[in-house]
């Protein structure tokens, strides 16, 4: 958030985004097959 300030980005946009960046992470599928991080938070 605090570089998003800095460069007058959306704030909500890029909490959102960082909580997508984020989901995929939980369900722990990442662990077992790398290759759908950034697949399976969507």
């Amino acid at each position: 958030a605090v570089i998003g300030r800095r460069v007058g980005a959306d704030l909500a946009r890029i909490e959102r985004a960082a909580r997508l960046a984020k989901a995929d992470l939980v369900t722990g599928m990442v662990g077992e097959f790398p290759e759908l991080q950034g697949i399976m938070g969507r």
